[in-house]
């Protein structure tokens, strides 16, 4: 399959999920690229909000997935690079906030 980012007019297809305002380019920051798909960062110069995409290209077509965020342009840099979660940390983050009547100083001690 042919790359699609290099000719996808990302423009088009973005719009700011708050306020649906269009992003103009410099609104546009591509954080990664591999194969068939692109992970871009949009921040909306109307509503101030942030979204990170990840955006597909497939044997159905383009696909996109969108999140809000408070990150920066700078921190959501920094985070693709970070270890992913794993279902342990998952577990530990349960376990902590499951412990009924201590306070997030005591469960710290507890450690």
């Amino acid at each position: 399959m042919e790359k699609f980012y290099p000719n996808l007019d990302i423009k088009s297809l973005a719009s700011c999920p708050l306020c649906n305002n269009h992003y103009s380019s410099r609104e546009i920051k591509i954080l990664s690229k591999k194969d068939e798909s692109v992970i871009l960062y949009f921040n909306c110069s109307r509503c101030k909000n942030a979204v990170i995409s990840v955006i597909s290209a497939g044997v159905f077509g383009i696909t996109a997935v969108s999140m809000v965020t408070d990150l920066s342009a700078a921190e959501a840099e920094k985070a693709k690079n970070e270890k992913a979660v794993s279902a342990d940390d998952v577990l530990m983050i349960y376990k902590f906030f499951s412990e009924k009547g201590k306070s997030i100083v005591e469960r710290q001690k507890s450690k």
